[in-house]
C-alpha cells in the first residue's frame, strides 16, 4: 500500500509540473486572482497552495504577498498554518516511507546531528526551524531521525514565527528591492562569510593539540 501510495504522489507531482499548473502557481499575480476569486474561501486556497508548492521549494512566494491580500496578522497566521502543515506531511512522508532505507544510508557527519537531535532535540529543531524556515530539504532530515513527532511539531511551530513574519512583513515590495542591490554587495557578502570561515578554519589547524589530563 506504501509503494502504490508513493508512486501515485510521485505521479501527481510530475503531472503538476508537465502540465504548467507549478508554474502557474509560482506566478504572483496567478496566486493573487486565484485567492480573490476564492471569496471566503481564499484563506483555505492560499494555505493549501502553500502545502502544495512546498515540495518544489515556491512556498515563499504566496506568503511574500500574502500582506496584499489579507491583514498582516491574518497572513502572518494564515502563513505560519500553511508552512507548519506543510512540513508536517513532508516530515511524516519521511517517517513512514523512507526511514527504514535510508537509516542504514546517512553518512557518519549527518549521524552527528542526531547525536544532538537525541541530547536536546526540542531546541535543535527550534535553531534549525529558525535558520532554515519552511525547508522541505529539513524536514526530510528530521524524519529520517530519531526526533519524535512530538519535538518535531512543536519546535517547527516555535521556530518558524520569526522567519514566517520577517517574510510577510518584507512582502514582495522588498524582495523587489533586494533585486536592485548592486552585485558588488552580494560579491563582498560572500568574500566576507568565505574569509570568516577560512579564517577559523586556519587557526583551529594550527591550535596545539590539546594534551590529555594527568592521571
Amino acid at each position: 500500500m506504501k509503494r502504490v501510495l508513493l508512486v501515485v504522489a510521485i505521479a501527481a507531482m510530475v503531472w503538476l509540473w508537465w502540465s504548467g499548473i507549478f508554474a502557474k502557481m509560482g506566478n504572483t499575480e496567478e496566486i493573487r486572482d486565484l485567492v480573490q476569486d476564492a471569496g471566503a474561501a481564499g484563506p483555505v486556497l492560499f494555505m493549501a497552495l502553500i502545502v502544495v508548492l512546498f515540495p518544489v521549494f515556491l512556498a515563499g512566494v504566496p506568503i511574500w504577498i500574502s500582506a496584499s491580500l489579507f491583514p498582516v496578522v491574518e497572513a502572518s497566521i494564515y502563513s505560519w498554518i500553511g508552512g507548519g502543515v506543510a512540513g508536517v506531511v513532508v516530515f511524516l512522508f519521511a517517517r513512514h516511507w523512507a526511514r527504514d532505507w535510508a537509516q542504514s544510508r546517512i553518512p557518519e557527519r549527518v549521524r552527528r546531528w542526531e547525536e544532538r537531535l537525541e541530547q536536546r532535540p526540542l531546541l535543535t529543531v527550534i535553531a534549525l526551524r529558525a535558520f532554515l524556515w519552511i525547508n522541505p530539504a529539513a524536514d526530510m532530515f528530521l524524519g529520517l531521525s530519531r526526533v519524535s513527532t512530538r519535538d518535531y511539531v512543536l519546535g517547527t511551530a516555535i521556530g518558524i514565527v520569526p522567519a514566517t513574519l520577517f517574510h510577510v512583513i518584507l512582502g514582495l515590495q522588498g524582495m523587489e528591492y533586494i533585486d536592485h542591490v548592486p552585485n558588488w554587495f552580494w560579491i563582498g557578502l560572500v568574500a566576507t562569510i568565505a574569509a570568516v570561515f577560512t579564517i577559523r578554519a586556519l587557526r583551529r589547524r594550527a591550535a596545539p593539540p590539546s594534551s590529555p589530563p594527568e592521571s
